[in-house]
């Protein structure tokens, strides 16, 4: 069911790109509701999937822990059917998901990696069945239990390696980890990528795969915040890694909103963008990486509604149709009300306000779906404080 709640927008000039009219490009709520029996308390993540059996493909898809700790699978069948799948399992945290496409045209293939205990596990998609495995531990130590997850996707670090699903953790030292499947070999296997100088803190990490557009091939890009109140950048390529210290703008780094990374079709150049609230003011800083060398901006407050009180998470927007993304950060204020900062030039506050008949309190994942060549919506999936999920959605 479609609800419009409150929103309020800076609105931006969309222009059909074919004969120059203009097209409303706004937020909207859509409840996806809760799975049978249940609630949710934590998010997993959320893809975008191809499935040919669908009527809507592409579109989103998101994993969510219940209430009794097993895992919740919910797809869109049409745009106001949402589908809830038990997934089985009992774990413990979420780490991420990854999306791997075989090739063009094919379904997509989900790997859902979550902690059980001291183990990774993964719940994937084999290509006929869903099936669990046990990824085990990093050599000589276990995962983090106060916070493990940096987060899940797909690499593609060579051609002769072709695209690899991977989870990157946190163990019990604070190192972090990443457990990648080695196509040439065959096997799930673990590498290092160790921690900076100064301690990672836990839940104060993510992670983004970047393309370099001179080869085509990506690297994962981990952000963290350490106890020296730095954020910190490790880069790995399967070759090796290396962490570097990004410095820190005014004031403590008390509130991680996430990093993402925005490369718009036909453009080279990607650009990463790490957002933070400062805990003293409330302001929203963004660490900027792209052509030039990494900086820090002010990305500002929301206009006259009091400063951000959580961060919910990041993701991509195309403020005009046929035209370039944007990054927008998610966070909500001290009265619960949810809003969208979007870099468009300069930082561009719009206030989503509540979806009706619930409190946000954590973003579950932000997917672009294309609904033609030219043109995307944005969904960001959400959890409530009444365990439901909810769409904000932004075309």
């Amino acid at each position: 069911m479609e609800t419009s709640g409150d929103v309020r927008i800076a609105q931006m000039p969309s222009m059909d790109p074919e004969v120059g009219i203009p097209i409303p490009r706004t937020w909207h709520w859509a409840q996806a509701g809760l799975p049978p029996e249940a609630g949710i308390t934590e998010g997993v993540g959320a893809i975008r999937v191809r499935n040919p059996d669908l009527a809507m493909s592409p579109s989103p898809m998101a994993f969510v822990r219940g209430t009794k700790g097993n895992l919740w699978m919910i797809s869109q069948s049409s745009p106001l059917d949402w589908k809830w799948t038990d997934q089985s399992g009992v774990f413990d945290e979420g780490v991420g998901v990854a999306a791997l496409n075989d090739g063009p045209g094919e379904r997509t293939r989900p790997y859902v990696f979550v902690r059980a205990g001291d183990d990774l596990w993964c719940n994937w998609w084999t290509g006929a069945k869903w099936a669990w495995t046990d990824q085990g531990t990093p050599p000589r130590t276990t995962l983090h239990r106060a916070g493990c997850r940096i987060g899940a996707g797909t690499i593609t670090p060579s051609r002769s390696q072709g695209t690899l699903p991977f989870a990157a953790v946190l163990d019990k030292n604070g190192r972090a980890w990443v457990n990648w499947w080695n196509y040439l070999g065959q096997r799930w296997e673990w590498t290092i990528l160790d921690r900076p100088e100064a301690p990672i803190l836990p839940k104060m990490i993510g992670a983004v795969v970047v393309t370099d557009p001179s080869t085509g091939t990506e690297a994962l890009h981990v952000y963290a915040i350490c106890g020296d109140s730095h954020l910190w950048r490790c880069v790995w390529d399967l070759k090796g890694s290396a962490w570097t210290d990004l410095g820190k703008p005014p004031g403590p780094l008390t509130r991680w909103v996430g990093p993402v990374a925005v490369q718009s079709p036909g453009k080279p150049n990607v650009s990463v963008y790490v957002f933070i609230v400062d805990g003293v003011d409330g302001r929203l800083y963004v660490n900027v990486t792209d052509a030039a060398a990494p900086r820090w901006e002010d990305a500002g407050m929301p206009p006259d509604e009091g400063r951000p009180n959580l961060g919910l998470g990041a993701g991509v927007v195309q403020p005009q149709a046929g035209r370039e993304y944007s990054p927008v950060a998610m966070v909500t204020d001290h009265d619960a009300g949810v809003w969208a900062d979007m870099g468009v030039g300069s930082w561009w506050w719009g206030r989503l306000g509540k979806p009706v008949g619930g409190i946000v309190v954590e973003q579950v994942g932000a997917v672009v779906i294309t609904t033609d060549p030219t043109v995307t919506q944005t969904h960001v999936l959400m959890r409530t404080l009444e365990g439901t999920i909810t769409d904000a959605w932004y075309g």
